[in-house]
């Protein structure tokens, strides 16, 4: 009886504890006890560090998208260079000779002499002034670019295409210093302007659509 008695005596001292512990309580500690449960332990601290870590992957992707998107743009106006170097270099100078030289050869050479001997022999001085200040140095601004642009060439391109612009050239020059009838083993190649005009375009496209994308 007397251990039961003082059993009963210590569990209702721990509830009249427990009350009066609960009469004792701040309003700060009641609002503290009904805070959610991520705002209770360590979850702040787990919230905080999840949000910097969200916050760097998304700086990390940002940066490598910038990266990339930089790194294909240095490669369009590198590709754009070598294109456009490609064009001025070499394709665009042996189109526009060949063409100067064409209009020339039309307009004033052997074909267009007169039958009237005295108008022949005018045409055929005139014809040799033409070919001495235009015809002869185009061929050799030819000559030039054949020989020092021929890295210039496209990828789908290649120096033997042009072999016989390079023989005519060569014959050509020989020719005016001592005409022979061998000469006409090497006539101009006219296929090369059409086979120019169309490098010419395909780069033209080329460029036009790189600089669309940078």
């Amino acid at each position: 009886m007397r251990f039961a008695f003082l059993l009963l005596l210590v569990l209702s001292s721990k509830a009249i504890a427990q009350q009066t512990d609960a009469c004792l309580d701040t309003p700060e500690d009641l609002q503290r006890d009904r805070r959610e449960w991520y705002q209770r332990g360590e979850w702040p601290l787990f919230g905080a560090v999840t949000a910097l870590v969200i916050t760097q992957l998304v700086v990390v992707v940002v940066a490598w998208y910038n990266a990339r998107a930089a790194l294909r743009r240095e490669i369009n106006l590198r590709t754009i260079s070598a294109l456009s170097e490609r064009l001025s270099g070499f394709y665009n100078p042996l189109f526009a000779t060949c063409l100067a030289n064409g209009q020339m050869f039309n307009g004033f050479g052997p074909r267009t002499y007169p039958d009237d001997p005295l108008l022949a022999e005018v045409a055929v001085k005139l014809w040799h002034r033409v070919r001495a200040s235009v015809v002869l140095p185009n061929n050799e601004a030819m000559l030039v670019v054949l020989r020092d642009k021929s890295h210039l060439i496209s990828e789908g391109d290649d120096l033997k295409n042009y072999a016989d612009l390079l023989a005519h050239l060569m014959a050509y020059r020989l020719f005016v210093e001592e005409p022979t009838e061998k000469y006409q083993n090497f006539p101009f190649p006219r296929q090369i302007v059409g086979h120019l005009e169309g490098h010419i375009q395909r780069i033209k496209g080329e460029l036009d659509g790189l600089k669309r994308s940078t």
